[in-house]
């Protein structure tokens, strides 16, 4: 089995310690070194499924290994704690084992006297009988049931027996079997860890069902003082109940009882704290206590059990004595009441049966019953028996029957009546009808009822009906079912087997739909209705002008003069309300169209149109097609813009019918586009002049023209002008031709961006020395001459190294082909030169360190520096090579300090320079 993960009873995790401690104690559960031995509750679980059904399976468990202290048993340390259960389910399907509602009992004192119960509990109100058995050992699945026990006899000590020493009691040790009570005084002056094992037989109509066992171990202690309370039932108290002499409590089932008892210590200084097993096993019981942590408390038991709850049933009450005393640990007695529910005699239920039929009674609740009848009645010779629990009874009229039981209580129920109803069926007088849709009609099933019976009445289904349980619905029918059927049943005095049936059909006249919706129509026109309907209405129109047949459901209808009428037709049925519906038919008139007379106008002109449309209405429409070239398609009169030859129709119709009429006017356009250019759109460079050439086509004459704008122009009124813009621009011809029609063109002259060129007019080389020209340009193709000392002379950077003086000229175009010309010289010095600055910043960039200049190849032969007192602070001969403002590793201060410089030029000319210098930080 698996160890239980929820929480265990009372709501506490599993494994948690049970054992009663007095605050601020720890048992050897939780403390090693503690003298006070403790237990903890574990719950384990497993679910089997049984292949079949046998009145023996048994389930067993077993624990390694028992406490090798006990005193009880042979060797128990090398014993398994051994237990069992057994269930039939051959004869006692669903049957559920008795469970134990009392904790065990942890400690108790020797030489005291002492009682407790397990509180056995059976949720099936089967009968228990109570054993004190051996504790069993070994493994589980053993060959049998009986080979699992400990070596005969299991226990040993002076005098152990299981009836009467199962520990040392000094043989007064008992058992209850009834009720599971055990009762002994452990001997004086002995500790004893003893194991008592308790075996529950359950049985049911007196046949052995199954059974449960309970192994529990008992601490004995010697080194405490405890006085037991005792357990008295104030007779009293006791209401609707009695008790006899062995202290059992006798109710009846379906009436509540109530008592009280008394616990109480000798002990002044007792504080008792009862518990009970009632909610577990007195289920609906109550039971308030009072004077609680004293040395007497009065607790009151209150139940009202039911038939399920009768048999025997124990209440068990545990005091605890919370008063702590030596060895700090609380003590408890089980007090043992039983509870024994006394059944109430009943016949199962009243019932009915037709004439000439029978029906089977049935007493429950006691026995040797015996029955007679009620004066009004069938004989008592109706009945099969007159001592038996289940007679037929066959009465010819209503009877009632009384039965009394021999074996019941009689301070209970012992007698009970039933009555067995004698009913006849009906028969319904409905007869099928006809009614219209949504109308209301009363129905009626005009049955003939006898006194004293109830009648039960279902219509199916239910649609339409106001009740379906009366025998004069109001029945409403809805649309979509024109025949309708109900089932009636009807039950006198609730006897089913004697019910009558009726089947009842509603024919529903459906109503009827116009399909035709508010309609436009043309004048003269007419509509066809469309409408749905039963024929067994008769059908009217209202007005009656241009309907072709005014009773008819689907009529034509004329439309005579322009307007709106509402015309209604009204459906009549004898019995039904009458119902109706209409629609507008909307008479339009039919228009006669003049888009008017054809004109010619020149191209680019507009007209306006101006159309007669007859006879007048408000709401016609307008449609212009083709739409090109007029400010409003849509309009009655709208402009037209002339560009080419157009023939216009204009569509008027009528608002909703649509009703039309159509005319077309042609508006002739007499000129065109005459003017044409040569060239037609160019482009130039700055400054250069293009000739223009404009004339008429062959179709036209000019009358007149002029150019614009007057700005880079030959002439403004020649036909073949000169233009040269500085920037691109548009020239305008605007004509006149001997017709009188205008036309204007245009020219775009674009002027594409002019050549830059930029570079120096002359440049002066030094012995060894070569001069990349990089002219400043947006020019991409470039020829330079001469082409003497120069490394290329179609690139945009040529390098010199002219051998004498030269002047190189360079002609640059731009990728549109406008050009520029420049030129630059370039001059040769005779010889090197050298110089050297006078100030002098070391560490600053590019310059951190002073070097001989030199202007040409030279070489250099010395270049020494002295600080002011003469001392040489540099020395060098590469001319490469400068000084940091350093000496020996370390910078020198500001000041100034001599220099000298002897080289030799390109042409071995010697070139000797001295001076100072400013060193500055």
């Amino acid at each position: 089995m698996d160890t239980f993960t929820g929480l265990i009873p009372p709501g506490v995790p599993n494994g948690t310690e049970v054992s009663k401690l007095c605050p601020g104690q720890h048992s050897t559960c939780t403390n090693s070194s503690s003298t006070i031995p403790g237990y903890q509750e574990w719950w384990y679980t497993a679910v089997s499924t049984l292949n079949g059904r046998c009145n023996y399976w048994t389930w067993d468990a077993t624990q390694s290994a028992r406490n090798n202290a006990i005193t009880n048993l042979v060797s128990p340390g090398g014993q398994n704690l051994y237990t069992r259960a057994q269930l039939d389910n051959l004869d006692a399907q669903g049957d559920t084992s008795p469970f134990f509602s009392v904790k065990p009992v942890p400690y108790i004192c020797a030489g005291v006297p002492y009682v407790y119960n397990n509180g056995a509990y059976d949720i099936n109100n089967d009968s228990m009988g109570f054993s004190n058995i051996a504790p069993l050992g070994g493994n589980c699945g053993g060959s049998g049931v009986g080979s699992i026990a400990y070596a005969n006899p299991p226990i040993t000590g002076p005098n152990y027996n299981l009836s009467t020493n199962p520990l040392m009691t000094n043989n007064t040790f008992s058992l209850n079997p009834n009720n599971g009570l055990m009762s002994f005084t452990p001997t004086a002056g002995q500790s004893q860890r003893a194991v008592v094992t308790v075996l529950v037989n359950e049985y049911r109509n007196g046949s052995w069902i199954g059974s449960v066992m309970r192994d529990i171990q008992i601490i004995v202690l010697t080194t405490c003082t405890y006085v037991p309370p005792n357990l008295n039932v104030e007779t009293s108290t006791i209401n609707n109940a009695t008790i006899d002499t062995a202290g059992t409590v006798t109710a009846c089932a379906g009436l509540p009882f109530s008592f009280c008892f008394e616990t109480t210590s000798a002990d002044t200084n007792a504080v008792l704290v009862p518990n009970d097993n009632s909610t577990t096993v007195f289920s609906g019981s109550t039971v308030s206590y009072t004077n609680m942590y004293t040395d007497t408390v009065t607790g009151c038991f209150s139940w009202w059990p039911t038939a399920n709850d009768t048999g025997l049933k124990v209440f068990t009450v545990t005091v605890n004595d919370s008063s702590c005393r030596p060895p700090g640990i609380m003590f408890s007695q089980t007090f043992t009441l039983p509870i024994y529910v006394w059944p109430s005699t009943t016949i199962l239920n009243d019932t009915g049966i037709c004439i000439g039929g029978s029906a089977t009674l049935l007493a429950v609740g006691g026995g040797v019953f015996t029955w007679a009848v009620l004066p009004g009645g069938s004989p008592l010779t109706s009945l099969s028996c007159t001592s038996c629990a289940n007679p037929i009874a066959s009465p010819n009229t209503t009877t009632y029957y009384v039965v009394t039981s021999g074996l019941t209580n009689p301070n209970c129920k012992n007698k009970d009546t039933v009555k067995v109803r004698v009913v006849d069926s009906v028969k319904s007088q409905i007869a099928d009808t006809t009614t219209c849709v949504h109308n209301s009609l009363p129905l009626n099933l005009a049955i003939t009822t006898s006194p004293g019976n109830t009648y039960s009445i279902l219509w199916q289904p239910s649609t339409g009906l106001s009740s379906d349980t009366v025998s004069n619905p109001v029945v409403t029918p809805g649309t979509g079912t024109p025949n309708m059927t109900y089932y009636i049943s009807i039950i006198a005095g609730g006897v089913t087997a004697c019910a009558s049936f009726d089947t009842f059909h509603l024919h529903v006249l459906q109503g009827f739909k116009l399909n035709t919706t508010d309609t436009p129509i043309c004048i003269g026109s007419s509509i066809q209705i469309n409408s749905i309907g039963d024929p067994g209405y008769s059908y009217s129109w209202a007005p009656l002008t241009g309907v072709s047949n005014p009773t008819g459901l689907s009529p034509s209808i004329n439309g005579g003069s322009v307007g709106a009428t509402t015309y209604t037709i009204t459906a009549k049925y004898p019995s039904c309300r009458d119902s109706s519906n209409h629609f507008t038919m909307t008479v339009e008139p039919i228009p006669t169209v003049d888009a008017g007379a054809d004109r010619e106008i020149c191209s680019g002109d507009t007209v306006h149109l101006n159309p007669a449309v007859s006879p007048a209405f408000t709401g016609y429409t307008y449609s212009w097609t083709p739409g090109g070239g007029l400010n409003d398609p849509s309009a009655s009169n709208p402009v037209y813009e002339a560009l080419v030859t157009g023939h216009l129709t204009l569509t008027v119709q009528s608002p909703n019918a649509h009703c039309s009429g159509t005319d077309t006017v042609t508006v002739i356009v007499v000129k065109r586009q005459f003017l044409e250019f040569s060239p037609t759109d160019t482009a130039i460079c700055p400054y250069d002049t293009i000739q223009v050439l404009v004339r008429a086509d062959s179709n036209d004459q000019l009358a007149s023209f002029y150019w614009s704008p007057d700005e880079y122009i030959s002439s403004t009124s020649s036909l073949t002008p000169r233009v040269w813009p500085a920037s691109s621009a548009y020239y305008t011809v605007h004509a006149r031709d001997t017709a009188g029609c205008l036309d204007t063109a245009s020219l775009h002259i674009h002027v594409y961006p002019a050549a830059v060129l930029s570079m120096p007019e002359s440049v002066k080389l030094y012995p060894g020395d070569s001069y990349i020209i990089s002219p400043k340009t947006n020019c991409v193709r470039f020829t330079w001459t001469p082409p003497l000392g120069l490394s290329a002379d179609t690139v945009s950077n040529p390098v010199a190294t002219p051998a004498v003086n030269t002047k190189y000229t360079v002609i640059a175009k731009t990728e549109t082909g406008c050009w520029i010309e420049d030129s630059i010289s370039v001059f040769l010095s005779p010889d090197s030169y050298i110089n050297l600055p006078n100030v002098f910043t070391p560490g600053s960039g590019p310059n951190n360190e002073l070097k001989v200049l030199h202007l040409g190849e030279a070489t250099l032969k010395s270049f020494a520096i002295y600080n002011r007192w003469g001392v040489k602070v540099f020395e060098s001969n590469d001319i490469n090579k400068g000084w940091d403002g350093t000496f020996q590793g370390a910078a020198q201060p500001v000041g100034v300090y001599v220099y000298t410089v002897e080289a030799y030029s390109y042409k071995g000319q010697k070139l000797v320079k001295n001076g100072n210098i400013t060193l500055m930080r």
